[in-house]
């Protein structure tokens, strides 16, 4: 018996050494609380894609473009969100995209593409 008080004794001594200090692998530092004017532009982007919601969109294409995001870019948004909201609703997306596009060729603004494709 008093084997087992001093076994149960030493269990909880080093239960409580163990547990008793705080747990910190859930914790994430991040110095960037704000999301980037480019991310903001990727996430209305591809909301009103899903959404259907062309007149929007058309009009978030245009800021996004304008905002830095570059044409390959876009479409590879455009392409990505088939897999959540369906294939004819991001083909509208791109159809929309290349309406944005034309209209600001015709209009003599010059559209930037990537110029590299990166593999990670």
């Amino acid at each position: 018996m008093k084997q087992f008080n001093i076994l149960s004794a030493i269990a909880m001594i080093i239960f409580f050494s163990l547990f008793s200090q705080p747990i910190k692998s859930q914790e994430m530092k991040s110095n960037d609380k704000n999301l980037s004017i480019k991310e903001k532009r990727i996430i209305r982007i591809s909301s009103y894609t899903a959404k259907g919601d062309l007149i929007r969109l058309k009009k978030e294409l245009n800021e996004g473009l304008n905002a830095g995001l570059r044409s390959n870019e876009i479409k590879e948004i455009l392409v990505h969100t088939y897999a959540y909201c369906g294939f004819p609703r991001s083909i509208r997306g791109l159809q929309t995209f290349m309406e944005v596009i034309d209209d600001r060729k015709s209009a003599g603004i010059q559209i930037r593409l990537l110029h590299r494709i990166l593999i990670c």
